[in-house]
Order: structure tokens, then C-alpha cells, then sequence
């Protein structure tokens, strides 16, 4: 049996239109690409900020937010990292 999506919000409507229509095999590269993902030297924080944002939407809900902060944390470079840890985020964005 299929189940329905929750499409209460405009953002979960976005969501859905966008999975519908990617590539077939496209969340599982997704997925590697999030495996390895950091944030590389000539990387602003924005860039991979947008970057990791693009693979969770390509991936969708299978990951959780407790797993998608903590990649997202562990990809960022050294000193960035270490201070974003020492704060203790709770949410990712």
C-alpha cells in the first residue's frame, strides 16, 4: 500500500515535486557523496552549507535531524567545527 505524503506546507509540497521527479539512483549517490562530504579549503561556510542542503533534499527523509546535524558538523573544517561543537547546536538550520 502507498502512502500518502503530509503536504501541509509549502516546503513539503516543494519537497515532494522535487523527489517525484529526480533521476532514478540519484539518492543513493546522494547518500555517498554525504558520506564523504566536507567542507574543502576553498569552501565558504555558505557553499557548504548549500551543498549538504542539497543533498538532504535529494535524499529526503531518511535521514534524521540528529544524523544530518552531525554529518553537517563533522564535514566542516577544524577550528569551525570545534566551536560549533562547543556550542552544542540542537537543530541543524
Amino acid at each position: 500500500m502507498r502512502r500518502e505524503p503530509n503536504l501541509q506546507t509549502w516546503n513539503a509540497v516543494k519537497t515532494h515535486i522535487t523527489l517525484m521527479f529526480q533521476p532514478v539512483g540519484r539518492g543513493k549517490k546522494a547518500r555517498h557523496q554525504l558520506d564523504v562530504a566536507h567542507q574543502r579549503a576553498n569552501d565558504t561556510e555558505a557553499s557548504y552549507t548549500t551543498y549538504m542542503r542539497r543533498l538532504y533534499l535529494t535524499i529526503g527523509a531518511g535521514v534524521s535531524e540528529d544524523e544530518r546535524l552531525y554529518r553537517y558538523v563533522k564535514g566542516l573544517r577544524d577550528p569551525i567545527r570545534e566551536n560549533v561543537f562547543m556550542r552544542e547546536p540542537l537543530t541543524l538550520f
